[in-house]
């Protein structure tokens, strides 16, 4: 061979480990930010669920800005089981239609030994169109961690494209 190949040949050879180890620097990166914004945040919730499950405490992944500026998407809310203690201005969780509705008390309404909840979201301009009653009631706002439910959310989301065939 001559000198000529022999460059030619070492030159190629130190292209294609640079483009390879660009590569490798890419999914290295690629793996850590999946470690950061996925897996952590999974466990630690994980690591929640099990003690909170049987303190009545639950956790919820807020998925609508209907409640911004206090919730946004992403946030996680914890809920205390409290259906005695229901006030105006608290927020509350409450079952409706298979879905879990997070708002705010803006009225409270007794009839006899009836009792109906008011609510709003913070950033709808109309309440709620249905009352929400004692029994629907799953808990009271206790506190909330801000975005840490967006791993959550987009898994979710990537599952439901996902679609199996038999």
């Amino acid at each position: 061979m001559t000198l000529f190949m022999n460059l030619r040949i070492t030159y190629i050879l130190k292209f294609k480990f640079k483009i390879a180890s660009i590569l490798v620097g890419i999914f290295t990166l690629l793996i850590k930010y999946l470690a950061l914004w996925l897996v952590i945040p999974l466990l630690l919730l994980l690591v929640l669920l099990i003690p909170f499950g049987f303190t009545g405490v639950t956790l919820y992944i807020v998925i609508s800005s209907s409640m911004k500026p206090t919730l946004d998407v992403g946030d996680v809310v914890f809920l205390i089981q409290d259906h005695d203690g229901v006030n105006i201005g608290d927020i509350i969780g409450y079952a409706s239609n298979g879905e879990i509705i997070i708002r705010r008390v803006i009225r409270i309404i007794r009839s006899g030994n009836e009792t109906a909840f008011i609510t709003k979201g913070d950033a709808n301009r109309n309440p709620d169109p249905q009352p929400v009653y004692p029994n629907q009631v799953i808990g009271k706002y206790l506190v909330h961690i801000p975005k840490i439910g967006w791993p959550i959310i987009v898994i979710k989301d990537l599952l439901r494209n996902i679609h199996l065939i038999d």
